[in-house]
């Protein structure tokens, strides 16, 4: 997660010659795979556009290498995961815990990449770089604009899994009669 210059720098002395950045994509994980000789230091990183509450193309492009079923419970496990993190959130804002808000920004952000949910993503890494220097209610500010932020995401992601229909389960039937059974 961390690509600063002097952590690249310990890296490269490692012996490690190409680096991805989260959020790190099946495709860029692939390519980086797929091309062992590649020798260029990072590999091309996944900018997530923060313009609007989902990357649709990020998105869209996760959900054709892992799969529709895979993303309908990516989904849902981020909008449990999410609302556990936003807890905990308000939780270390009140208690003035900075480094567990850290934590859990951090955490929130990672969750919030792997989806394609560039403008939760942005706010999450805001708040977590910026959790030691601010004030009180800005924090608290920060933490109510991460619940509008991920509300609006789970909203238009729902829309965007909706693109693709579920898969209709296959009728069971009796085995005596043949007649399905609901």
């Amino acid at each position: 997660a961390d690509v600063s210059p002097e952590t690249m720098r310990r890296m490269r002395a490692a012996g490690l010659t190409t680096i991805l950045s989260k959020p790190i994509t099946s495709a860029a994980l692939l390519q980086v795979i797929g091309h062992g000789d590649h020798r260029g230091g990072r590999s091309p990183n996944v900018a997530l556009s923060g313009d609007r509450p989902v990357d649709a193309g990020f998105f869209r492009a996760q959900r054709s290498l892992i799969g529709e079923a895979r993303t309908r419970q990516l989904v849902t496990l981020f909008a449990s995961v999410s609302e556990t993190i936003l807890t905990g959130m308000r939780a270390a804002s009140l208690a003035a815990d900075r480094a567990e808000l850290r934590r859990l920004a951090h955490q929130l952000a990672s969750s919030a990449g792997a989806v394609g949910l560039g403008r939760l993503f942005a706010l999450a890494s805001t708040l977590e770089r910026d959790a030691p220097d601010i004030g009180p209610q800005a924090i608290a500010a920060a933490v109510d604009m991460l619940g509008q932020a991920r509300d609006e995401a789970l909203d238009a992601l729902a829309g965007l899994v909706r693109e693709v229909p579920a898969l209709a389960p296959s009728p069971q039937t009796s085995r005596s009669t043949g007649t399905p059974i609901l």
